[in-house]
Formats: C-alpha cells, structure tokens, sequence
C-alpha cells in the first residue's frame, strides 16, 4: 500500500515539470518525447522504492518487505524489468541526441543485470540498493551529460 499511496506523487510531480517547459517554450503537450520524458524520470524512483524493500532472507526483520511478500528472487526480477523499461525510455530520448550515451548507457545497464543476478544467487554478498544508487546515479549522470553534450557539440 505504501507505494502506491505516495510513489505515484513522483510522477505527478514530472509532469508538473514538463507542463511547465511545455508551456514556457510553446511545445506540444502531449508526444512521445514528453511521454518518455515523464517515465524515464519516474522510473528510478520506483526502482530505487522497491529496491530498498528487497533484503536477504537472514536481514529480514518484522518490517514489511518486497523479498518477504515475494521472494527476493521475485522482488529482484521486477526491478530488473523496471530497468530495462527505463534504460529503453532513455534510449529513445537520446537516440538522436547521442550515440556515445547510448554506448555508456548500455554498459551501465548491463553491469546493473550483473548485480541483478549476482543478488539473486547470493543475497547476503550486498545490499541490493547500494547498487541501485550507483547504477541511478551513472544513469542519470550521463543522462544530464548528453544534453550538455548536444547543447554544446549538436549530435554526435
């Protein structure tokens, strides 16, 4: 119940964002770039929400958790797909904006499906989340860095 009592507010508040550059700018509210826009900023925040709630069998405590509910196998797996749905959404914004981004993007993703399955087969070896952060952090580093990078170079 929790994450979708306040989770959604997120999304609320990218929209919110956009609506204002929409309007500042005089560009069209609805689009798939305005779409993705507002997912691919979502989406990290539900990764990093459930990913905090998924624990090893021996931390779990008498706190509600997704690894409790589900499994933490389950739990993981979910996360993975939000993850591949998200790098997908930034793909599509910054296909034409970068090639090189698309290349380091893939990469971050691909070490993030690393520490995926690397949890699944030992839980107790890190905490899911500390690398979820970093893998959000790389993310959306390079996410801001490529829109410097085609406000300064145009297309690479």
């Amino acid at each position: 119940m929790a994450l979708v009592t306040h989770n959604p507010v997120q999304m609320i508040l990218n929209i919110y964002i956009i609506s204002f550059a929409v309007i500042k700018y005089h560009i069209p509210a609805i689009s798939l770039q305005n779409a993705m826009a507002a997912l691919t900023l979502y989406f990290p925040a539900l990764i990093w929400e459930v990913s905090r709630k998924i624990r090893a069998p021996k931390d779990e405590t008498e706190y509600v958790t997704y690894s409790k509910l589900f499994g933490y196998k389950k739990a993981v797996n979910f996360v993975a797909f939000v993850t591949v749905i998200d790098i997908i959404t930034n793909f599509i914004l910054v296909w034409n904006l970068n090639k090189i981004s698309i290349f380091l993007l893939s990469l971050n993703v691909v070490w993030m499906m690393v520490k995926f399955k690397q949890f699944k087969q030992n839980p107790e070896r890190f905490k899911l989340v500390d690398a979820v952060e970093k893998y959000t952090y790389i993310q959306e580093t390079m996410m801001i860095l490529t829109i410097v990078s085609f406000l300064i170079f145009g297309k690479i």
